[in-house]
């Protein structure tokens, strides 16, 4: 079983186009969440869920998953060109 977190970087990344487009996505009000909240825990929906306080909507819960760091995301993507050491400024340390 998938252990939920409040907030993933990843989860958000992975997911942003759900919120926006929250049709799909289960809402619990805050006090069902809160009496419920174990519970809701253990079986957060993979598509995350919506938790809602007077009809708005002020929070999202995905469940975690794991591999899934934001260390090594773009590995492949970027290309690093010259000495990134290098600040390109002549000085003297000793002035």
């Amino acid at each position: 079983m998938e252990r939920p977190v409040f907030f993933s970087l990843d989860a958000f990344l992975d997911n942003m186009q759900m919120v926006r487009n929250n049709d799909h996505m289960e809402k619990m009000n805050a006090t069902e969440f809160k009496a419920k909240c174990l519970n809701t825990l253990d079986n957060v929906p993979a598509s995350g869920l919506i938790i809602t306080k007077h009809g708005k909507n002020i929070a999202v819960l995905f469940p975690y998953r794991e591999g899934n760091g934001i260390i090594g995301k773009l590995k492949g993507k970027i290309k690093i060109k010259g000495d990134i050491l290098e600040t390109g400024i002549k000085w003297n340390a000793e002035s």
